[in-house]
């Protein structure tokens, strides 16, 4: 054991490391394709179909109608990433499952 009272702490340098995982996008459509020389499912990235801003709307007006909220309960917003690139941003009460 060795008296280092009198030294200065120098800390330790860590060496960066990027991350080295796969990832997904949320939303991403995934078909999994099996086959019998694979003994798992490889998945496979399938572009959504183009929808015009008129279907887009719609959707985003049904999606929203969809969510019955409570005014009487505390509410929060949530801002949702499209695969498009968009966002929607949808109020939802604390107590939503």
């Amino acid at each position: 054991m060795e008296d280092h009272r009198d030294e200065d702490f120098a800390k330790p340098k860590l060496a960066f490391k990027a991350f080295e995982g796969e990832g997904q996008k949320l939303g991403s459509l995934i078909n999994v394709v099996s086959s019998p020389f694979f003994s798992s499912a490889t998945p496979e990235l399938v572009s959504a179909p183009p929808t015009s801003q008129q279907d887009q709307a719609a959707n985003e007006a049904q999606a929203s109608s969809s969510v019955s909220l409570d005014s009487t309960q505390p509410t929060t917003n949530i801002q949702i990433r499209l695969a498009d690139g968009g966002k929607l941003v949808q109020k939802f009460n604390h107590t939503h499952r």
